[in-house]
């Protein structure tokens, strides 16, 4: 259901559902912002409604001099009092603890999509939750709390004046209702307006931000300058900028109007012709008021005119805050099944098998179809075949980011799904073909925050082969925020994460595609430091260099999610079948 559909009862519950996280997050700056907000409402409505009214009112009963200046020595002193309390707040207080609790949630939407399962990043519509949620999570529990404190403060407000007024002038605060009432049935349909708006902008501005990245970061810079690829995407951006333009003018005229509507009649009728009009009849024509009571009246009407637009507006606010906390609340409906899964420990690997396993994507493309294999421990495992034949998809399966639709993976005879997560995946050691390198220290990109031991990292960078090219662990790998940061070549990165795999050290080495980046010469001296140095590591290979790969104790040869052969070099070769066909045409090119 669309956010602008969503009933009352969804919306209250979404935004008291967002301030009960900011309480979690920091109690303290909770009950403090209320009391602020409840002072406030005292403070300004007697200031602006009461205190000259009360002054006049001394002077038409001939009260002493005396008695007026300590009523106004006392009431400054309260005033100074509330003014250093609002400025502590605003300016000390409140920045602080915002930042506490934005930091504070932030991290838990950071924690539940680390534990939302891979096959959530399948489906397109996951990265417009995650950006979404992203952009509200900030700001969005903080603005609804604000809202309701507000609230709180314009009805204290509200419900002092009219303590006040209403024994002396019921007209008055009826015609403020009838304005309020009717501002709120135009707020309500204004406010589906502006959330479907920013809905449909937020679309747009998600496509535009990718094509700024196309047209200006400098690993399309080469591209862009020996192709007129930056032409399509210029154009792109340009319509897409038009497209912005067209729903801009089109809700923006829906809005407007809404918008207008609510001022001529709830504003400059009611409250500022209606209200004095009223007052002026009573006083020339009847006499019935004194001085301080019409000036009470007048203060009175303006200051609940004025507290009705804010309440106005806060129930604007508090309506689109819930409706724009599903953004937030749809994180909660990504499926976390597999990170969330909780089992045993899981004993030194022995044999893993796959089961007549078959999977399809979210899409329903086919992955895996009836694939069954065994793989024992220390044993040197390849697996080949063409783009798309399941190499991959395979892998994932083995590290458990998905689950098989049907069949079954075991690790010494036992379903993988009894243990533990985490404690599954720690024995496995991966280099994946699109790994990341990260903007930070050479240390934190080989370590990736296990504990660190210089001996052990030292060792792992000399297996990879780059001792010679780094002198300062310490060196930044960006220039970004580093202006002497280090930019390694494509080769030299890819043995930063043959570097991570030699350093984790686990039972289970898996290769994806090692040495696609690198020379002829390393490709050599890399297989051979392999096959020396992890003589007891389980090590999986996914590679289209099948020369690379013949000493392997099994190569597997995949093709449209299928096991067709497996087998050694020379018994696939003697095969003459689809391996073999492989391995002719890399040898003849």
């Amino acid at each position: 259901m669309k956010s602008s559909r969503l009933n009352i009862v969804k919306i209250v519950n979404n935004n008291f559902h967002m301030i009960g996280a900011v309480c979690r997050a920091d109690a303290g700056y909770f009950i403090f912002s209320l009391l602020v907000r409840m002072l406030s409402g005292i403070y300004t409505s007697f200031l602006y409604v009461y205190l000259l009214g009360i002054v006049l009112y001394c002077i038409e009963n001939e009260n002493s001099v005396s008695y007026i200046l300590l009523f106004l020595t006392l009431s400054m002193v309260f005033f100074i009092a509330a003014f250093a309390l609002q400025a502590y707040y605003d300016h000390i207080f409140k920045p602080v603890h915002r930042e506490r609790v934005v930091n504070r949630l932030q991290q838990g939407l950071f924690d539940k999509l680390h534990n939302s399962d891979m096959e959530n990043y399948d489906i397109e519509q996951m990265y417009t939750t995650v950006a979404l949620a992203n952009d509200e999570i900030a700001t969005r529990p903080l603005d609804a709390m604000d809202n309701l404190f507000r609230g709180v403060e314009c009805l204290i407000s509200i419900g002092t004046i009219i303590i006040g007024i209403i024994p002396a002038n019921g007209f008055v605060f009826g015609i403020c209702i009838v304005s309020f009432v009717v501002g709120i049935f135009i707020t309500n349909v204004q406010s589906k307006k502006v959330v479907q708006y920013d809905e449909d902008m937020r679309i747009k501005d998600k496509k535009i931000s990718l094509l700024r990245c196309l047209l200006y970061l400098p690993e399309y810079a080469k591209d862009n300058r020996l192709s007129r690829v930056h032409d399509i995407f210029l154009k792109d951006y340009n319509v897409t900028v038009k497209e912005k333009e067209r729903i801009a003018a089109r809700s923006g005229k829906q809005i407007a109007n809404l918008s207008s509507l609510q001022k001529m009649f709830c504003n400059a009728f009611c409250i500022d012709f209606l209200i004095p009009f009223y007052l002026s009849v009573v006083v020339l024509l009847f006499g019935k008021l004194s001085i301080s009571e019409f000036v009470i009246a007048i203060n009175a009407g303006a200051q609940i005119q004025q507290k009705l637009e804010s309440l106005t507006d806060i129930i604007s606010d508090f309506l689109k805050n819930g409706r724009f906390a599903e953004r937030i609340q749809n994180i909660d409906k990504i499926q976390c099944n597999i990170e969330a899964a909780v089992g045993g420990p899981v004993d030194s690997m022995q044999t893993l098998s796959v089961k007549g396993a078959t999977f399809f994507y979210p899409d329903g493309t086919l992955g895996l179809s009836d694939v069954n294999l065994t793989i024992h421990k220390g044993s040197k495992i390849a697996i080949v075949g063409s783009n798309g034949s399941g190499k991959s998809t395979l892998i994932k399966l083995l590290l458990r980011f998905y689950d098989a639709a049907s069949g079954e993976i075991l690790q010494n005879g036992i379903d993988i799904r009894t243990y533990d997560i985490y404690s599954y995946r720690s024995q496995f050691s991966v280099a994946f073909q699109d790994f990341n390198i990260y903007a930070t220290s050479i240390r934190n990109n080989v370590c990736m925050g296990d504990d660190m031991d210089e001996d052990r990292l030292l060792d792992a960078l000399n297996k990879a082969g780059l001792s010679d090219s780094i002198k300062d662990l310490n060196a930044q790998l960006t220039r970004e925020f580093d202006e002497n940061g280090i930019l390694f070549s494509g080769g030299l990165l890819q043995r930063l994460a043959l570097a991570r795999v030699f350093y984790k050290d686990s039972d289970i080495v898996i290769m994806d595609e090692p040495t696609a980046a690198m020379d002829v010469f390393f490709e050599k001296q890399f297989y051979d430091t392999i096959f020396k140095n992890l003589k007891e590591k389980t090590v999986i290979f996914i590679s289209h260099r099948l020369s690379s790969i013949t000493a392997c104790d099994k190569i597997i040869f995949m093709d449209h999610g299928k096991i067709l052969e497996e087998g050694t070099h020379e018994y696939l070769m003697n095969l003459q079948g689809g391996y073999y066909r492989l391995f002719c045409a890399q040898f003849e090119s």
